[in-house]
């Protein structure tokens, strides 16, 4: 895609691949977020456009997407063709069988974020943008969404937009620093470039 948005982000050029987990990375503010709803076409680019299949879009705040009026009602969501065993096998892995029919407003944040994260799973889309996962998770949980997230790869592109060095490290392919309103760096995660990446969360953080 080549695309700009207002005076937000210019001359956005990239690609996302099947098989690649991409870590997008920068400072609050920059445009992170909105660059994942002009994927998810919820807003559209001043210039230029989307080419690919509509991407499963797990928001930050869990509350805006939780419509369900139990946990099992909610992941029945998903995908109309899944099957009740998937679903219950995602329930047991992520530990929410037990609030199976409980309201998912009435669970804690990091609860919430679990939903989210199985119902990206269950949506059987080919590209899957998490925006901050690992928020209000517990160290399990947070290790249980990076196991998925390396299985989700296997079948879907996973676009992960994130501030956690740890997490990051341990399940990107792909780094995407946006700065200045633009793609400053895209580099691979490997061995090779990993200064490159230290240097950039050195200046992230002396930027904050």
């Amino acid at each position: 895609m080549d695309i700009s948005y207002k005076d937000i982000l210019q001359d956005i050029t990239v690609d996302f691949f099947t098989n690649e987990v991409t870590a997008i990375i920068g400072t609050n503010g920059v445009g992170k977020t909105t660059l994942a709803r002009i994927l998810c076409k919820s807003i559209s680019c001043t210039h230029g456009k989307i080419i690919g299949e509509m991407p499963f879009y797990i928001m930050q705040d869990a509350d805006y997407q939780l419509f369900g009026t139990s946990v099992q009602a909610e992941l029945e969501i998903a995908d109309h063709k899944i099957k009740q065993k998937d679903i219950q096998d995602v329930m047991d892995y992520f530990q929410l069988t037990k609030y199976a029919d409980t309201h998912p407003f009435s669970l804690s944040g990091g609860q919430k974020q679990r939903i989210q994260v199985a119902l990206g799973i269950l949506s059987n889309r080919k590209v899957i943008i998490f925006d901050e996962p690992t928020s209000g998770l517990d160290l399990l949980s947070m290790r249980r969404v990076a196991r998925e997230i390396q299985e989700l790869k296997k079948k879907a592109c996973v676009i992960v937009i994130s501030h956690d060095y740890e997490f990051i490290r341990h399940i990107s392919d792909r780094v995407l620093y946006l700065k200045n309103k633009t793609i400053r760096k895209d580099i691979p995660l490997d061995k090779e470039h990993l200064s490159e990446f230290n240097q950039i969360f050195m200046e992230m953080r002396d930027e904050k």
